[in-house]
């Protein structure tokens, strides 16, 4: 690791530098280390480093240094493999209570703390074309393409009826972000193409 040793400051105008899509040369993908910005963000911890440092020698960055130097400036890193799975588990764990007895859960209830458990999650996602939105909204014409039935309400926030658009091939499934790919469908229905 560099003798090279970043301050405060450093760290704060690389999150920037990363966040106007600076990236450092020679530096791949982080894999599991990631460091906090200070407001709950997560950065790949390797790049970061290299952008305070102002370095494109990947030899200059070990997850144990760098985790020291960072602690000690006031930041921390979070090794993604430790991070709970959240959507997946959590489906498991609502049908494990469902097939407990009731006093099971119950007495499990009792002694839970009210307030949730939180943590972090690094996730990856798609900027969807606004233009797609509103022309299948458009065509819709405020009914749902799949019951045909009449939007459910209207939002509060402009008077228009509520519909959501609906990918027919998942965008986490390479599907295209385009009006053919797409339907605009009440609450219910939109639920039934993911969950029925």
């Amino acid at each position: 690791m560099s003798s090279i040793q970043p301050t405060r400051l450093d760290v704060e105008h690389a999150f920037s530098k990363y966040n106007s899509g600076e990236r450092p040369r020679n530096f791949g993908n982080a894999k599991w280390q990631y460091v906090f910005d200070g407001n709950g963000r997560l950065y790949p911890a390797k790049q970061i480093w290299a952008l305070a440092i102002k370095s494109s020698n990947p030899k200059d960055f070990t997850s144990d240094g760098a985790k020291s130097a960072l602690f000690k400036l006031g930041f921390h890193l979070q090794d993604i493999r430790n991070l709970p799975d959240a959507d997946n588990n959590f489906e498991q764990e609502v049908a494990t209570s469902v097939a407990n007895s009731p006093e099971v859960r119950r007495h499990r209830l009792s002694s839970t703390p009210p307030k949730p458990q939180e943590y972090y999650q690094i996730i990856k996602t798609k900027r969807r074309n606004p233009d797609v939105v509103a022309e299948v909204l458009f065509l819709a014409n405020g009914h749902c393409q799949n019951c045909n039935q009449k939007a459910p309400f209207n939002k509060k926030s402009d008077g228009t009826p509520y519909l959501e658009v609906h990918h027919i091939v998942f965008l986490s499934n390479e599907g295209d972000d385009t009006v053919e790919n797409a339907q605009a469908l009440c609450p219910n229905c939109h639920r039934e193409r993911h969950h029925g």
